[in-house]
C-alpha cells in the first residue's frame, strides 16, 4: 500500500509523467486495486 502511496504522490507532484501500474485504475488521482482475500478456516 505504501507503494501505491507513493506513486500517487510522485504522480500529484510531476502531472504528465504518471505511472502505469499493472492491474490498478486510476480514478481521481488515486490507485485503485482489486484484492482477494483468503477464508479464515
Amino acid at each position: 500500500i505504501q507503494y501505491l502511496k507513493a506513486l500517487e504522490a510522485w504522480d500529484s507532484e510531476f502531472p504528465g509523467f504518471e505511472h502505469e501500474t499493472e492491474g490498478a485504475e486510476i480514478e481521481d488521482g488515486k490507485y485503485h486495486v482489486l484484492c482477494i482475500k483468503k477464508d479464515a478456516l
